[in-house]
């Protein structure tokens, strides 16, 4: 089954964000985060369900390099990314209930 990927704003600008940061500390490293981050999209694509349901319907994917996770949900025929947030940020922050 083909899935339509959407990636939500919110989850661009965390990815945008994170990769200034990383690129700010040590040149390169913010290259180096989206090549990953794309990476790990296409798991997710090939398999959707291939990550547990978390907090209720949503999965979280973890970068094999960087301490980050993808938030996302699957409905139906379609994969939403909401949010790219490192693994250790404050849990007030973290998406979901």
């Amino acid at each position: 089954m083909a899935y339509r990927f959407v990636v939500e704003p919110s989850a661009q600008q965390d990815a945008l964000e994170a990769a200034l940061y990383l690129e700010d500390r040590s040149p390169g490293q913010g290259l180096r985060f989206l090549d990953e981050l794309d990476r790990c999209y296409g798991y997710i694509q090939d398999f959707p369900r291939g990550f547990q349901e978390r907090r209720g319907r949503f999965r979280h994917a973890m970068l094999a390099v960087f301490p980050y996770r993808v938030v996302y949900e699957v409905e139906e025929d379609i994969i939403y990314v909401y949010q790219i947030c490192h693994t250790n940020r404050k849990p007030s922050k973290r998406f979901g209930p």
